[in-house]
Order: structure tokens, then sequence, then C-alpha cells
């Protein structure tokens, strides 16, 4: 069986050396993200058979993600079996990982995790914003720019005291909606904050804020993830503001090195609000995922 421990910051460049492997780089597991909602998810690693295994707490249980590394292995039965519980759960696996899984274990269950599949989009789409399609979008972000004079720039350390107080309002401003539960945004704060603490070690960030007055509006972290794909993990901004969102990602995204071409801009957790706003920016792609559940037969 494997021996997990707490993710530790010191091992972050060997993590991203396996990251780098997979197939398909999903936002779940990048280390930006794991690092963040360590907290919230307990989230755990155990180094073993070229693989990084990454299991998290949800409620009283132990669920797995899918394994870091070479994916195309002909061994994962093997490892499954030896290494895990003799019936466990698996979730969020990538649609390249799941394929491989299921073909070398044809008694596994997979299950479609629709509401976990991550939007990708060409990043000059979101820029340019042409066509009928971003009509809406295109109007939202053009009115922002006539109408408010802001500053764009990164995030800086001196920053990090305006953007609590920010996600302070924010979180508040939130809670006035009846169909909103604010305690999961009091767990993304704390887990933005605890990217601060160690934003010196995760060069690998990226970041914009917007301001107004002298005021934090807005502000967007990402984590560039391959020569050419960057991950938007947390986006906030003022509903003070007429089509400050469409402004905050359209300037993120024009401030990126030309290099990279993809925005993954992560799952929708199947909120229909959610689902609908990313669908109107127009994906080009999915990264697809399921849930494999397996138990072991004992019976002779």
């Amino acid at each position: 069986m494997l021996t997990f421990e707490p993710i530790q910051l010191n091992r972050r460049g060997e993590y991203l050396e396996y990251y780098r492997q997979c197939l398909e780089k999903a936002s779940d597991y990048s280390f930006v993200n794991i690092w963040s909602w360590a907290g919230k998810y307990q989230y755990e690693w155990a180094w073993a058979d070229d693989l990084v295994w990454l299991r998290y707490r949800y409620g009283p249980l132990y669920l797995y993600g899918a394994p870091i590394g070479a994916w195309q292995r002909d061994d994962w039965q093997k490892l499954l079996v030896e290494n895990l519980e003799p019936h466990f759960i698996m979730t969020r696996v990538p649609e390249a990982l799941s394929r491989i899984i299921e073909t070398q274990m044809p008694d596994i269950v997979g299950k479609n995790q629709r509401e976990h599949w991550e939007y990708l989009y060409n990043i000059n789409d979101l820029i340019e914003l042409k066509g009928s399609d971003y009509a809406a979008k295109r109007k939202l972000a053009n009115t922002f720019e006539r109408r408010y004079a802001y500053e764009f720039r990164p995030l800086r350390i001196q920053d990090f005291p305006a953007v609590r107080t920010f996600m302070k309002g924010w979180i508040e401003q939130q809670g006035q909606r009846r169909d909103v539960n604010t305690e999961d945004f009091i767990l993304e704060n704390q887990a933005i904050n605890r990217l601060f603490e160690s934003w010196k070690d995760l060069p690998e960030i990226v970041s914009g804020s917007i301001w107004i007055n002298n005021g934090l509006a807005a502000f967007t972290i990402g984590e560039i993830v391959d020569p050419q794909t960057v991950i938007i993990h947390f986006e906030k901004a003022s509903l003070d503001f007429i089509g400050i969102y469409q402004a905050i990602n359209r300037r993120m995204l024009m401030s990126l090195p030309e290099n990279i071409t993809c925005v993954n801009r992560e799952q929708d957790l199947g909120l229909p609000g959610l689902r609908k706003a990313k669908t109107e920016y127009r994906p080009v792609d999915f990264i697809r995922k399921q849930k494999l559940m397996y138990q072991i037969n004992t019976q002779e």
C-alpha cells in the first residue's frame, strides 16, 4: 500500500516534472491548484512506481485523484490493485487516462463527470471578441473601456492587503443574494491567501488587476502549465462597474506572452449560471473527466 503525506512546497519542482508528462493537464492536478486548496481538501501525495498518487478528503472518506506522470503504460491493473484499497473511487480522471485504464481493467466502472469538464478557449477569440457570437461580451468590454479610467497591471506583493480587503467586501456583496452560500467563497478566499503566502516560490503564477481611482476593482490569478496553455484559477471583480469581468478577462490574456494560445477556464461545477457563462465564450474543446469505481471480487 502507498504511504501518503501532506503536500510539501519543497517538492514542487519534482511534482512539475511528473505533471508535464500527463497527456492532459487538468487544472485539478496543477501544483498551484493542489497547493492553494490543500486546506479545504487536505490533499496528500505518495511517490511510487514513477507516479505521484494523490488523495483528498471528502467528508469522512478519502477519494483518489488521477495519478500524475506518464500514463501510457500497460500495468495499470497491477498498480491500482496493489496500491489502493480493494474498493476505491478515483474522481476527475481526464479522458485520456480513463480510456487507458478502462481498456486494461474491463471490470472498472466509469461515470461521466460533466460538471468537472474543463473549458478550453482560443486566446485570440477571447481577446478580439469578433463576430455575432461575442457581440454581447464585446459590447460590455467596450463599455467598460469607454466609461472608466483605470490601470491594469500584475499583482504585486504590496497589493495583497488590498486584495484581502476587496475579498471581504466581495463576499459580503455576494451574501446579499438569496441563492448564494458564502461558505464556498470563504474557503476560496483561504485558498487565495495560501497562494499569497507562497507567491515567491510559485514562478508559474501569472496575474492581473484593475484599479479605479487607486482602488482595487478586479483581479485574476492564473498559472502557465505548458508553453501554450494558461489556467485561470481565480477571477473576481466588483459588481459596481459595468463590463469589468469582460475587461479583466480580456486584459489578462492580452498581457501574456505570444506563445500562450490556449486558456483553460476550469469547470462549471454543474451550476447552470456558470455553465451558461462559460458556454457563451465559445470553448473550442474540453478536458473531459470521469469517475472510476472499482471493487475486487473476493468470492471464489
